[in-house]
């Protein structure tokens, strides 16, 4: 995927106005929290990334304008910045190391590392059959990984995130800088390489010191004409937006990181088709000289136990949440909770995303009445008590990770090209990202021209959604009343309580088949669902037992239905058999991974929540199927403890 399609191609901008001054909106079908606009953006599918969208013809007149860059994802142009700069010790201690055995010897990557595995032990200490393994249900990140000769962290995205001035006096936004954690070793005497699930996000902030208004550090990020490839990224690390003139005005906001700790297999949990724990945490360096770094309060993240256990604390954020501007900062997605609220550390789990109270820490606080009496009809995506609470959710660290994501992720980098097909992604970027990089793209647009942004931020369950199969849809209340399915579509209840999803009256492919009741429990792992509804597929049901979440309706690659697509499928614990035998990558993968007809997804046609668009032999086509049969999103099954 090019620099030229993560512009989101916006060739031309509304003068007068465009999270843009026009509040250009881009939907599946009507969304309240889209706001109207005179145009709209339709996203190339990742067939042709090359290719550029355009604004249907405005009511008002136009003025083309070079388009501005809001990621950089394509793993080639991610490997020449690696190599002139921006690798993760040079970009944050100015360091050489490369594999996690070297950057376990600096300070500042070690105050990092100490952490992390404390938080892998802890993860573990509620079950004392939890390990480093393949074999047994209870699976542990392995945090020998962080001290690994064969173990590093590649680049795999960089962001431009102007559209966070919102969030900081004084400043033109963020850039951030992901990498993911990957190894490469000897399996079976032939190479083995993959990544692994867990990110590092290193984060600046830019002062506005001279550009009040934005605008220089905007045009830093507007493609110049003609400029395509490998030059393009050369001019962006040497003369735009990451060049070092414009890093003067940079400082180091934070380190952030994400990794799944724990794995229960689904024939240990089997009604929730198993159970998966991400540990969140962001770093502050301690110091100027960035030795040493420490946890930080997590932006909008309330530390719910605590403030449980603390009624006037509680009482007090609830009297913040209630202030008429707060309330108009959360319904346009602004929100910003003081620290002293704040956790440190947050747990996101999987599957079912939103329908788990333990993804929800404003709710574990509070109920609907606690913002009774309150007059919530002016606003867009807060109309009633219910919708204010998920939108308070979904602002969270877990809420938002759990909202239409890639396995606790929204980026999580792209596939290469060599990729094996059971092994990679349709696309890197989770629905919600595909959708929101639309939105930036207006945003810096219309910076670059002068304009006022519009600072709205949708929900990112419903941004990615839209109104077609799988949708977010709303089940009554009316602070849901406009989540709406496309027609043919009806709003079906499953799981979660408050909100819906558009099925057709027919179990077609990919269609849940294997859903009831869902209990939350003291203690998220011992979460359940009771009284199971199945109604029948036409050809087979895939349930949570074998891992799919509210279970699929699958069919053979042979069958003729226009929305099946045919997914490389790995039996993953035979897989696993063959590595622990010795076996070869390839010489496994060849006697385990077979053919399964799913349900098709692209670009622009999301997978429903629980499910990745993972890579298929048609082009343009992807296949919806759960995270964690695609190997690069396991913790459990690597040869690699060294």
């Amino acid at each position: 995927m090019s620099l030229r399609w993560l512009t989101a191609a916006i060739s031309a901008l509304l003068l007068g106005a465009s999270c843009a001054g026009t509040g250009a909106r881009v939907s599946h079908g009507p969304q309240r929290e889209a706001k109207p606009s005179s145009a709209s953006v339709s996203a190339p599918s990742t067939a042709a990334v090359t290719s550029a969208t355009s604004l249907e013809p405005a009511q008002s007149a136009v003025q083309p304008v070079n388009s501005p860059i809001v990621a950089v994802t394509e793993p080639s142009e991610l490997a020449e910045l690696e190599a002139n700069g921006f690798a993760l010790a040079r970009l944050l201690v100015n360091g050489d190391a490369t594999t996690t055995a070297e950057l376990a010897k600096l300070s500042a990557f070690q105050s990092l590392f100490d952490v992390v595995r404390a938080d892998v032990r802890d993860a573990a200490r509620p079950h004392p059959l939890a390990r480093v393994t393949s074999i047994d249900g209870f699976r542990l990140f392995d945090e020998r990984w962080l001290a690994s000769s064969e173990m590093s962290f590649a680049l795999a995205g960089v962001f431009n995130r102007l559209d966070r001035r919102a969030f900081y006096a004084r400043s033109c936004g963020e850039v951030r800088f992901l990498y993911r954690l990957g190894y490469r070793t000897t399996q079976g005497g032939a190479p083995m390489s993959s990544r692994l699930p867990m990110m590092v996000n290193v984060v600046f902030l830019l002062d506005d010191a001279g550009d009040a208004t934005c605008q220089r550090s905007a045009r830093g990020w507007l493609t110049p004409p003609d400029v395509t490839g490998p030059a393009l990224t050369r001019w962006l690390a040497q003369t735009g937006a990451l060049a070092p003139v414009a890093r003067a005005h940079w400082s180091l906001k934070s380190v952030e990181t994400n990794l799944q700790t724990f794995r229960l297999q689904s024939s240990v949990l089997p009604s929730l088709a198993g159970h998966i724990e991400y540990d969140l945490r962001v770093f502050h360096a301690t110091g100027d000289a960035r030795h040493t770094f420490a946890p930080a309060p997590m932006e909008n993240m309330p530390d719910a136990p605590r403030l449980a256990k603390a009624r006037r604390e509680r009482d007090a954020l609830l009297a913040y949440l209630r202030e008429p501007t707060v309330l108009a900062s959360l319904d346009r997605g602004t929100l910003t909770v003081p620290d002293s609220f704040l956790a440190k550390r947050a747990t996101s789990f999987a599957p079912r995303g939103l329908s788990r109270r333990a993804n929800r820490p404003f709710s574990l606080l509070f109920g609907e009445r606690d913002f009774s009496g309150l007059d919530l009809s002016r606003f867009s995506t807060i109309r009633s008590p219910a919708a204010l609470l998920r939108r308070l959710d979904a602002a969270s660290c877990s809420g938002c990770h759990e909202s239409r994501s890639i396995a606790g992720f929204h980026f999580v980098g792209m596939d290469r090209a060599d990729e094996p097909g059971f092994n990679a992604l349709f696309s890197g970027l989770s629905s919600h990202l595909e959708r929101d990089l639309e939105r930036r793209a207006r945003y810096v647009a219309a910076l670059a021209a002068g304009h006022a942004p519009d600072e709205f931020r949708p929900l990112p369950e419903r941004q990615a959604g839209g109104t077609g199969f799988g949708a977010p849809c709303g089940l009554g209340d009316p602070g849901f009343a406009d989540w709406t399915c496309a027609a043919g579509l009806s709003c079906t209840r499953l799981e979660d309580r408050e909100v819906g999803v558009c099925l057709s009256a027919e179990s077609e492919i990919g269609s849940p088949c294997e859903y009831g009741e869902l209990h939350d429990a003291q203690v998220p792992y011992r979460d359940s669902v009771a009284n199971m509804s199945k109604p029948a597929c036409r050809a087979a049901c895939d349930g949570n037992f074998s891992g799919f979440p509210l279970g699929a309706c699958v069919a053979s690659c042979k069958s003729h239905n226009p929305a099946l697509a045919c997914s490389a499928f790995l039996d993953v614990d035979g897989f696993q058999n063959c590595l622990r035998a010795h076996g070869s990558f390839n010489a496994c993968a060849a006697q385990f991974v077979s053919g399964l007809g799913v349900r098709a997804c692209d670009a622009r046609t999301a997978c429903r929540q629980d499910y990745v668009c993972a890579r298929t032999a048609q082009p343009g086509v992807g296949a919806c199927i759960p995270p964690y049969f695609l190997y690069q999103l396991r913790l459990d099954g690597y040869p690699i403890a060294r």
